[in-house]
C-alpha cells in the first residue's frame, strides 16, 4: 500500500483508482480460497472415512477365517482326545556335573536342569512351598513347626513381612498364638525366637505326663493282676469249701438277738472262746510275712 502510493502520478484521483482495483481484486482472490478450503476439507475426511471402512471389513473377514480355523482346530483335537490318551513323552536326564572348577560347566549344567524342568512340566518349588505354607499346621511340637515352615520359606522370594507373620502365626495352635500376641511380636525373626523359647517348657510338660501316664498304667496292670489273681483265689477256694455253690443251705440266724460273729453263738464276739484262736492264726499269718507281730484290739 505505502509502495503504491509512492508511486502516485500527478493526478491523485487516478491514483486512488488504481488502489481500490488492486484491493479487490486481491479480496476476490482471498475469497476463492476460502471458499474451496471447506470443500477440499470435506473432500479429505470423506476420503479418509471410505479408507477406514474398507480396512474394517477385511479386517472383520480377516477375523472370520481366523475363528473358523479355530473352530475346526478345536474339533480335531477334541477328537483326537475321545479316540486315545496322549502319550507321555520320555524326558532325558540331565547330566550329572562332574564338580570342575569351571563356571561354563556350571553353567550347562544349570541350563540342562532348567531345560530339563520345563520339558518334563515339574511344577516351580515357589508355587509348591506356598501351597504348603497354606496347609501347614501346627501338629507336634513348636521346634518342629519351626524347621517346617523355615523350610519352606526358603522356597519363597517375594513375600512381605506382614504375611510371613501372618502365616506363621496361623499355623500355630490356639495356645501358642495366644502367648506370641501376648508378648507382641511385630515380625518373624521375633515370633520364632518367641517360639524357640516356648518349646523347652512344653516340650518339659508334655514328658511329665508321658511319664504319668506310664507309671500310671503301670499301677493299673498290677491292680488288675491282683484283682485277677483275688478272684482265681476266691473263686478256687469257694469250689474247695463249697461255698459258692449255689445249692447250699443257709442256716436261719436271727439278727435281732446278740450273737458271736465267730462261732454264732448266744454271746458277743469279745466273750467268744475261739476268739484266741483266732488271735494266734493272726499272729502266724504276720510272722510268715515277716513283719511285726501286731494284732488289733476287737
Amino acid at each position: 500500500m505505502i509502495e503504491l502510493l509512492r508511486q502516485v502520478p500527478e493526478s491523485p484521483l487516478v491514483a486512488l483508482f488504481q488502489l481500490v482495483g488492486t484491493l479487490h481484486s486481491r479480496v476476490e482472490t482471498l475469497q476463492k480460497a476460502v471458499g474451496e478450503g471447506p470443500d477440499m476439507l470435506d473432500k479429505q475426511v470423506t476420503s479418509a472415512i471410505e479408507e477406514a471402512s474398507i480396512l474394517i471389513d477385511a479386517v472383520d473377514v480377516r477375523v472370520d477365517g481366523v475363528q473358523a480355523e479355530v473352530n475346526l482346530l478345536k474339533r480335531v483335537v477334541g477328537r483326537d482326545e475321545d479316540r486315545a490318551p496322549m502319550s507321555k513323552v520320555k524326558v532325558l536326564d540331565p547330566k550329572p556335573f562332574g564338580g570342575a572348577c569351571s563356571a561354563k560347566e556350571l553353567e550347562n549344567f544349570l541350563w540342562d536342569m532348567e531345560t530339563y524342568f520345563q520339558a518334563a512340566r515339574i511344577p516351580e518349588a515357589e508355587k509348591l512351598a506356598r501351597e504348603s505354607l497354606r496347609k501347614l499346621k501346627h501338629a507336634g511340637t513348636v521346634r518342629d513347626y519351626v524347621k517346617e515352615f523355615s523350610s519352606l520359606m526358603l522356597d519363597v522370594r517375594d513375600m512381605p513381612e506382614e504375611d510371613k507373620l501372618f502365616n506363621f502365626l496361623s499355623g500355630l495352635q490356639t495356645w501358642a498364638q495366644t502367648e506370641l500376641r501376648r508378648q507382641g511380636v511385630k515380625d518373624l525373626p521375633s515370633a520364632i525366637a518367641t517360639a524357640d523359647r516356648l518349646v523347652d517348657f512344653w516340650v518339659a510338660n508334655s514328658s511329665d505326663l508321658e511319664k504319668k501316664k506310664k507309671d500310671s498304667g503301670k499301677e493299673k496292670g498290677k491292680s488288675g493282676k491282683r484283682w485277677k489273681d483275688g478272684k482265681f483265689k476266691k473263686k478256687k477256694h469257694q469250689e474247695e469249701t463249697g461255698l459258692g455253690n449255689k445249692e447250699t443251705v443257709q442256716p436261719n440266724i436271727d439278727r435281732t438277738k446278740k450273737s458271736c460273729y465267730l462261732c454264732i453263738g448266744d454271746h458277743c464276739m469279745r466273750d467268744c472262746l475261739k476268739r484266741g484262736k483266732l488271735n494266734a492264726l493272726v499272729a502266724e499269718a504276720d510272722d510268715d510275712e515277716g513283719g511285726s507281730t501286731r494284732v488289733n484290739r476287737l
